[in-house]
């Protein structure tokens, strides 16, 4: 009977110390997933911002393309105005 005592004793000190261990490692996980969350979210947002630049000089390089030929035109235009008079 003291036996059997003693491994119950020694299976509740086992479990419990199983579980403290368990109570460990989810609090490291949780810890690792909150900071892998951040750096998804960090690198989200990096490419949001690398996208809004690709963007914005789009619109340069549109705006660029359309000036140039405008510009050109027009100074052929002044050009040949000018060796008339």
């Amino acid at each position: 009977m003291d036996l059997e005592i003693a491994e119950i004793k020694n299976a509740i000190s086992k479990l419990t110390e199983s579980h403290t261990q368990l109570s460990i490692d989810i609090q490291k996980l949780a810890r690792a997933e909150s900071i892998a969350q951040r750096e998804i979210e960090n690198r989200i947002l990096g490419l949001e911002n690398k996208i809004q630049e690709i963007k914005t000089n789009s619109a340069k390089v549109a705006a660029v393309l359309w000036v140039v030929p405008f510009a050109i035109t027009l100074a052929i235009g002044l050009v040949s105005l000018l060796s008339k008079a």
